[in-house]
């Protein structure tokens, strides 16, 4: 079952072949995939997707995170400007809108547990997070 979906975007000036944004799909069991994209028309830069599967202390550091309150005031316009949805059986049960974290101690946590690199190779099949 779908745990958290996150979004990191550049909203700097982009130029072709920048780095425009991150996705991130985790299910309940740890298992994830996320996304980089490219902006268009700069060198051959498909979006490349890394699956994996966060360690039990890796998922229980995210699902704290995940269970404490979220502010809803503004973050500092410092750093590029973040989106969560937090799932359950019944669907969304929070949802941070797309925008700065920086100052926002809960959004940092969230977004320095996600991971950055594959740590065990899974398969689409095997991720249940569509």
């Amino acid at each position: 079952m779908l745990l958290l979906k996150a979004s990191e975007v550049n909203w700097e000036r982009l130029s072709p072949g920048s780095w425009e944004k991150t996705k991130w799909k985790i299910n309940d069991t740890g298992a994830y995939s996320f996304t980089v994209s490219f902006h268009p028309g700069g060198p051959n830069l498909p979006s490349s997707t890394v699956t994996g599967r966060l360690s039990p202390e890796e998922l229980q550091r995210l699902r704290a995170a995940l269970a404490e309150d979220w502010p809803d005031q503004a973050g500092e316009a410092d750093g590029n400007p973040w989106e969560f949805k937090m799932y359950n059986a019944s669907g969304v049960v929070k949802h941070r809108d797309l925008g700065y974290i920086g100052g926002l101690e809960i959004f940092c946590r969230i977004a320095s547990a996600l991971p950055s690199d594959d740590t065990e190779e899974v398969t689409m099949e095997d991720l249940e997070i569509n």
